[in-house]
């Protein structure tokens, strides 16, 4: 069952945005990386592993946020 992820309940420029985006997934990614290290990798291996899926996935956001309304291609 996979956890309920609640809607922000202030403006993304409040000044606690960020903090309880944070409170929303410390618990599940903790845990991840508690089973990933528990499975026998190194945190050195997931923590640089974590950094690099997060910033590429941040890139891809940069360059197409919105990917859902890209048009199909054509077949």
């Amino acid at each position: 069952m996979q956890p309920v992820i609640q809607s922000p309940n202030k403006p993304m420029d409040h000044p606690d945005a960020q903090i309880d985006c944070e409170s929303m997934i410390d618990i599940p990614v903790r845990d991840f990386i508690d089973q990933l290290i528990q499975s026998g990798w190194s945190p050195d291996v997931v923590f640089a592993a974590m950094r690099s899926v997060v910033d590429n996935q941040a890139m891809a956001y940069a360059e197409d946020p919105d990917p859902a309304d890209d048009p199909a291609p054509a077949q």
